[in-house]
């Protein structure tokens, strides 16, 4: 499972983009040349080397957390959970350390106030079996428990989270791919309650199984938010809205053309905003 961390940098490029005007492009036309300054004197890498899989920093602590891949050369495959530093960069503490042919781990992210989600993966004949890990709050620099929603078992495949961090509320977006079927669904959680909403399938094809849409979350309305392909690349998206407390959808197609590279909501203004080929952003409202 990739990390969709990587789609910031590109929700931040076509926001500059869509928002410089003609006359600012011609005056870019003309400005000097400047060589990139490239990244600032704080960077994190992973203790081992490896390469991340997943990662997230706490926006109201000092800390935030990563997950590192390495291929050995005896086929072996190291895997790593490791706090860091903000202002340092420096790793703090290797929270789990593992070297199989059959595990990983990916940071799945932080929700409500500090609490990270860690997800583990086992290989296993019969297909890969899953734990969540919970690291509450983060600076305890430790598992401090299992993240466990009612509906789930083993084979729940977490690709989609809201990243509304300090709002008590978060939102996930799931793949079931066990008998009868695969499916996604979407369901909240009160995170300082760790209550659990009710589960909600995602039955319109434009946001089946594996096409994986773009995942996000109005807190102020309970109301997901997924981008996806719709009939391709090189058409528009399609953007689907579902009450995550009433299991209401409904979709309409989106601007741009080509794949959906990442989505954001802000929910104080009701405005949603999805990178693909093109910066492009949709209003919407709540739903009854």
């Amino acid at each position: 499972m990739k990390p969709r961390n990587s789609s910031c940098h590109l929700f931040f490029r076509f926001i500059a983009i869509a928002l410089c005007s003609l006359p600012c492009l011609a005056a870019a036309q003309t400005a000097p040349t400047r060589s990139p300054k490239g990244p600032a004197k704080i960077v994190v890498r992973p203790k081992f080397g490896g390469e991340f899989s997943g990662y997230d920093i706490d926006q109201n602590g000092t800390e935030g957390v990563l997950a590192e891949q390495k291929t050995l050369k005896n086929g072996n495959t190291l895997s790593a959970v490791e706090t860091f530093d903000q202002k340092a960069g420096k790793i703090l503490k290797v929270i789990r350390k593992g070297i199989t042919q059959f595990d990983d781990d990916v940071v799945i992210g932080i929700v409500g106030t500090s609490t990270a989600i860690v997800l583990h993966e086992h290989a296993a004949p019969h297909g890969a079996d899953r734990t969540y890990h919970l690291i509450s709050p983060l600076n305890a620099n430790k598992y401090t428990g299992l993240w466990q929603p009612p509906h789930f078992d083993t084979k729940e495949l977490v690709f989609g989270v809201s990243h509304d961090q300090g709002a008590a509320t978060a939102a996930f977006l799931v793949l079931h791919n066990i008998f009868p079927g695969p499916t996604n669904f979407a369901f909240s959680e009160d995170v300082p309650k760790n209550t659990f909403g009710k589960e909600i399938t995602m039955t319109n094809p434009n946001f089946e199984p594996f096409s994986e849409p773009a995942f996000a979350f109005d807190v102020k309305t309970n109301t997901g938010v997924l981008a996806s392909e719709g009939g391709g690349r090189g058409t528009s998206p399609k953007i689907g809205l579902v009450n995550l407390v009433t299991g209401k959808f409904r979709d309409f197609q989106g601007l741009g053309t080509g794949g959906v590279y990442g989505i954001a909501v802000d929910s104080d203004d009701g405005i949603a905003c999805t990178t693909t080929g093109e910066a492009t952003w949709s209003r919407f409202g709540a739903l009854g």
